[in-house]
């Protein structure tokens, strides 16, 4: 059992195969824990959803659509680069996403950022032209407060 182990592990240390393969994680048994950690994201438990998707990303898990889960968590935890690497993750895979066009918007803005945050702001409006969702409703608010800051319309 020992060496099958150690075999495993090598091989994973060798990049051959994955982590969560050398360890018996299944795929079914990511997707499982990622919609527990969904959960806990919804529930604001943010602690136990951060831990959850902290775990499943070292196994190798491929987060998708949990990565801006992730993000707020870390938001919301008081993280803000931790969450900003996130949302940039999450932007790469989903780049007309509004919710993470304007948290992440609202994070670099919070940094002093403020040309990045204008360049998604403008994007998430331009997604939004009738004003209609939420977060293009957000991304208007903090492009009103960005100009307000830096004196520019």
């Amino acid at each position: 059992m020992a060496n099958e182990l150690d075999a495993k592990l090598k091989a994973w240390a060798k990049g051959s195969s994955s982590l969560a393969s050398a360890v018996g994680v299944t795929e079914k048994d990511m997707k499982g824990l990622a919609a527990v950690a969904a959960k806990h994201h919804e529930a604001e438990n943010d602690g136990a959803a951060i831990k959850i998707y902290e775990g499943l990303a070292a196994l190798g898990f491929d987060l998708g659509e949990h990565q801006a889960r992730l993000a707020s968590a870390y938001q919301r935890s008081n993280r803000p680069e931790d969450a900003i690497r996130c949302y940039v993750a999450a932007l790469a895979k989903a780049p007309n996403d509004l919710y993470v066009l304007a948290n992440l918007a609202e994070l670099l803005m919070n940094r002093g950022r403020m040309q990045e945050a204008a360049d998604l702001l403008k994007k998430a409006i331009e997604l939004d032209p009738k004003n209609a969702h939420p977060a293009g409703k957000r991304a208007r608010a903090l492009a009103v407060k960005g100009a307000k800051i830096t004196g520019k319309k």
